[in-house]
């Protein structure tokens, strides 16, 4: 389990020459849409984003440069769009929260090439098609 250390993030500007292994802005309010530096972040566990204003869709790449990956979070916030199918180069993804935004089409069915993932929530959206294939191999709220 990754603990990432108090929500300290004093940056005007993301700087992508340290390691960083947490990006944490959780229950912040913040608004706007995710600077796409921040999915160029290789180092990166861990992105939690809940309980924010933040709005926008997932980039297709996101997944690209985040081999390392465990948790991602974006509960309750305003994003909107598809959820990427290109989620599964995100090998190491172990805890998805996706709930309560406004996602919309259909849960794509690379999610199930995620073979360690243990927590998948989805509730709170207008997604539709395999929930019945993926509630028989994941642990999740829908």
């Amino acid at each position: 389990m990754i603990t990432c250390l108090n929500d300290q993030f004093h940056a005007k500007r993301l700087s992508l020459r340290f390691t960083m292994s947490c990006f944490q802005l959780h229950v912040k309010y913040v608004s706007g849409t995710i600077p796409s530096t921040i999915f160029n972040i290789s180092s990166l566990r861990v992105i939690d984003l809940t309980f924010n204003l933040i709005f926008g869709s997932l980039p297709k790449n996101m997944c690209d440069h985040l081999p390392k990956l465990e948790f991602f979070s974006i509960y309750s916030n305003h994003f909107s769009g598809e959820i990427p199918s290109e989620l599964y180069k995100c090998r190491e993804l172990q805890s998805l929260y996706l709930s309560d935004n406004t996602l919309t089409g259909v849960i794509p069915e690379e999610i199930g090439y995620l073979s360690g993932l243990k927590v998948l929530n989805l509730a709170g959206n207008m997604l539709s098609g395999l929930q019945s294939q993926v509630h028989s191999v994941f642990q999740f709220f829908l």
